[in-house]
């Protein structure tokens, strides 16, 4: 995530659903 704080699998960024706190895996210039 952005605030490079949380970290997540690499396959839950643009699945469709929110898993950072700041919502930055969803995001459109990431997807």
């Amino acid at each position: 995530c952005t605030d490079a704080l949380t970290c997540i699998k690499a396959d839950l960024f643009c699945d469709g659903e929110v898993n950072c706190p700041d919502g930055s895996d969803e995001d459109n210039k990431m997807c």
